[in-house]
């Protein structure tokens, strides 16, 4: 790290959280829970398992030391989930379904990710910083306060500052970052929710404007976590962008998916890819007369044999696919204003799960964005179909989160059970955790039938041999 940026780091070192026991809450704003005239939603206690019931109790008390929670006489009552960490410890979540669904939307609107990326051009220098544990460093109203609480087998709590699953935290943060940057944000200073980007033509301009963010956020009593914070790069990741000085491009996992779709080896795994491939016909030039070749091999009349013809289509629809105008960038601004939503088309098959995220354009078609698949662990291969298919909407929901996290999207399966899946009582710990997961998405599920769902049914069954190659 250059003498220059140590120097700037030490001097707001009070800026910087290494862990949760150095968060302060900002002053700038307190998080109100709008319910409208919604009666208060008191819900039973969930049991705690009896080996658990000790942990759950130190970490009830550690919460109201550093002041997270507080003991409540709240109408209100939502149960606790525990979930278990890789590293075999728990963590205590709050099921907020119920009164996300009472809960008034916040339509804040987000930045369009196109004008972001090119305001980037030209830039040689950049800096990406992370709150630290950033929810809890917004304080609730009294009223919010009131409707946070959480029932457990220790007695009745409320948080003081924002929980996670509330439905309404993108548009917080989007609000808050701006009204802590103010007029820093311009063509150096990008805000995505709780993303925050720096970008400079030269070195010494770039200690200015991270001096002048650094003021911006002790300011608003807000802390950094040093571990996510990048300083002055020449190459970072940022909404799902490589961004250097050499530009902007596209996340090569964006389209890796398609590029390594395997070799078909039977009429039926051909079918699967010109299933893929049809799908967007109408953004192929001559789609029909590229791939004769592959469809000509599909005929019951002639054996499969694959010769140079059928290769350099199907190399070239692969070229095709992943290239524009078939690929689309996303309008952030008219997602957000509901005039043209994402879409994610998921599926699961035997070897592992495909996703493609799409979004409406202003011909009225479905252009896709950003194309995604994983193969089954050993563990999720003996899964239920069900929560396979489960599994695959959580999958696309973390793979394309920086679109679609704040933004209602619609989310079509060809597998009928999901529509109602996350929203019942009574499911397996897997599931419910997932629900919870969900809860901090704006999503509809849809269901279609599965000659609709071609891409994503094609990108899961195409990754086993794609990821070998």
């Amino acid at each position: 790290m250059p003498k220059g940026l140590v120097e700037l780091v030490m001097e707001y070192e009070d800026v910087f959280a290494v862990s949760d026991l150095e968060l302060s809450q900002t002053d700038l704003i307190k998080h109100d829970i709008d319910v409208g005239n919604a009666a208060p939603i008191r819900q039973r206690t969930r049991p705690v398992p009896y080996a658990m019931r000790v942990e759950v109790d130190r970490m009830l008390k550690d919460l109201k030391k550093r002041e997270v929670i507080e003991d409540s006489q709240s109408p209100w009552a939502s149960p606790i989930v525990l979930v278990a960490k890789k590293d075999g410890t728990i963590r205590l979540c709050v099921d907020y379904r119920e009164v996300n669904k009472v809960t008034k939307k916040d339509s804040y609107p987000l930045p369009a990710i196109d004008v972001t990326l090119q305001n980037l051009k030209g830039k040689r220098f950049f800096t990406t910083l992370d709150l630290a544990s950033g929810y809890w460093q917004v304080p609730l109203t009294d009223k919010a306060k009131e409707i946070s609480a959480f029932t457990t087998t220790s007695g009745l709590f409320q948080f003081r500052v924002l929980p996670f699953g509330l439905t309404t935290a993108p548009a917080v943060f989007q609000r808050l970052m701006e009204n802590v940057l103010g007029n820093l944000i311009s063509t150096e200073v990008a805000v995505y929710i709780d993303d925050i980007l720096i970008s400079t033509e030269s070195e010494s301009r770039h200690y200015e404007v991270l001096s002048q963010v650094f003021e911006a956020f002790r300011k608003a009593h807000l802390k950094l976590k040093p571990q996510k914070c990048r300083l002055m790069e020449n190459k970072i990741d940022f909404l799902g962008h490589i961004v250097s000085e050499h530009g902007v491009h596209t996340d090569p996992d964006k389209v890796k998916r398609i590029r390594e779709y395997p070799r078909p080896q039977s009429v039926s795994q051909l079918r699967a890819f010109l299933g893929l491939a049809g799908y967007y016909r109408k953004f192929v030039l001559n789609f029909a007369r590229v791939a004769k070749p592959l469809y000509d091999l599909t005929s019951i009349k002639k054996a499969f044999v694959w010769e140079d013809a059928q290769e350099r289509a199907f190399e070239g629809l692969k070229k095709v696919l992943s290239e524009a105008p078939v690929l689309a960038q996303p309008n952030i601004e008219k997602a957000t204003s509901g005039q043209r939503l994402f879409y994610i088309y998921t599926d699961a098959s035997s070897v592992g799960v495909g996703a493609v995220l799409a979004q409406e354009s202003d011909d009225g078609y479905l252009h896709p964005l950003h194309f995604a698949s994983k193969p089954f662990s050993s563990a999720e291969r003996n899964y239920h179909i069900t929560d396979q298919e489960a599994l695959a909407v959580m999958y696309a929901l973390k793979k394309f989160h920086y679109f679609v996290y704040g933004v209602r999207t619609v989310v079509r399966t060809d597998h009928a059970p999901l529509k109602t899946l996350f929203k019942r009582a009574n499911v397996s710990p897997r599931i419910l955790r997932w629900a919870l997961e969900i809860q901090r998405y704006d999503v509809v599920i849809e269901y279609i039938k599965g000659t609709a769902n071609a891409v994503a049914d094609a990108l899961s069954r195409g990754i086993v041999k794609a990821k070998k190659k």
